[in-house]
């Protein structure tokens, strides 16, 4: 797994969670994990403050995502190599960009 792939993980909150798209941004501290964030198609209902901190991708078709989609870069998560289920795509040049523009 590369920085800016793409893949679909089981993503758990408490006692539930779900299969969702993730970008991984870099390999954990542990072994057998990796840091990512996770990717929305819900964008329109939120409030000013969180979709400050969406980033549109642009090339979401590259990326092997079907619609519209956001990077939700108000907190990375630990997703760990099991919970990793499928790799979909990789980030464009362009997306990236807007990506590493964000954090720094």
């Amino acid at each position: 797994m590369n920085p800016f792939d793409v893949y679909i993980a089981y993503v758990s909150w408490g006692a539930d969670g779900k299969n969702r798209p993730v970008l991984i941004i870099a390999k954990g501290d542990e072994a057998n994990t990796y840091i990512a964030f996770r990717i929305t198609t819900k964008y329109v209902n939120k409030s000013v403050a969180i979709k400050k901190n969406y980033i549109k991708l642009v090339d979401f078709r590259h990326a092997g995502l079907r619609v519209l989609s956001y990077v939700d870069m108000n907190s990375a998560i630990k997703v760990h190599t099991e919970d990793i289920l499928e790799y979909v795509g990789q980030l464009t040049a362009r997306d990236k960009e807007r990506i590493q523009n964000h954090v720094s």
